[in-house]
């Protein structure tokens, strides 16, 4: 919650795609001209960011 927007570990990345998240070549991931790596595109930082506000996310 703290790190929106921030390079996703490759640890991470992995956990996400064994819990059936999409494939790492999947265009979902975002990727950001300043980052080095894989990101969350707009809609997942949003759904995080409403999760961490307790509101109710879609």
């Amino acid at each position: 919650m703290d790190n929106n927007g921030d390079v996703i570990p490759g640890g991470i990345v992995s956990e996400i795609v064994a819990a059936g998240g999409p494939p790492t070549g999947d265009p979902w991931w975002g990727d950001s001209m300043e980052a080095e790596g894989p990101v969350f595109p707009d809609e997942a930082i949003d759904w995080i960011e409403e999760t961490a506000n307790d509101e109710n996310p879609k």
